[in-house]
């Protein structure tokens, strides 16, 4: 039976969207499968904002939602409306780590750099305040676009709102809080890393997860264990097919 507990809060690139067997796919998945003696959950949502204002159909932003149990599909507001039940947290293991990577969305549906920073320090300290003695990663966003080298078109990575996320984690170094880490993403990914869709593909999600793991473990002293049950599901990085 395990002994900590990891919570992971993001949006698209935290499910594995586009990846080939999408949630078994993610980078969230491996590394929640990776680290020894941990159970983990995922409350992350395509579309999703942090800052509480709509994105991409989602009416809700992360500092609200992640207090509720239903997600913010159209059916769920069907059945529970404007006023979903709450989760509750006390019914659960407290979290012993928590990653939040968002903000990709928050940029690009044109929230304030200042509405943005000042969401999140909310959002961490209500994590904090459920979860007292969890420690709390935040991930420079992981947005990913199409770019230009001088050889031609390819993919690169754009980390989005960089600045903004390191004011938030600076704001909680400042005032001596210790609990809250920052995790750099940039140049970890490269051009087969990057789907057409904006999203990471499964060797995206291996490479985000592997980098995070040995991160942790360094930072944290938290081992890995991925020997014994499958972790990627059958998942190939090759086929026969030559016309795939």
């Amino acid at each position: 039976m395990s002994t900590k507990t990891l919570e992971i809060i993001g949006d698209s690139l935290s499910i594995g969207q586009y990846a080939t067997y999408e949630g078994l796919s993610s980078w969230a998945y491996y590394l929640g499968s990776g680290l020894k003696d941990f159970d983990y959950s995922i409350s992350a949502y395509s579309g999703i904002c942090l800052h509480d204002r709509e994105c991409w159909g989602n009416p809700r932003g992360q500092t609200y939602q992640w207090h509720h149990t239903c997600d913010s599909s159209p059916r769920a507001r069907e059945i529970y409306g404007s006023n979903p039940p709450k989760w509750d947290f006390r019914a659960h293991a407290a979290a012993d780590l928590v990653i939040i990577n968002l903000g990709a969305n928050d940029d690009l549906n044109g929230v304030l750099r200042e509405e943005f920073e000042r969401s999140y320090i909310e959002h961490i300290n209500e994590v904090h305040r459920i979860w007292p003695q969890a420690q709390i990663i935040l991930m420079a966003c992981l947005e990913l676009s199409r770019g230009s080298v001088p050889s031609g078109t390819t993919y690169v990575q754009k980390p989005q709102l960089v600045q903004e996320i390191q004011n938030v984690y600076q704001y909680f170094q400042d005032l001596g809080h210790d609990y809250v880490h920052y995790f750099d993403t940039t140049g970890i990914l490269q051009q087969n890393d990057i789907a057409l869709e904006s999203h990471l593909t499964d060797f995206g999600n291996v490479k985000i997860a592997s980098h995070l793991m040995q991160w942790i473990k360094g930072r944290f002293g938290f081992g890995m264990e991925t020997k014994g049950g499958e972790i990627l599901h059958g998942t190939r990085y090759w086929n026969t097919e030559s016309d795939y």
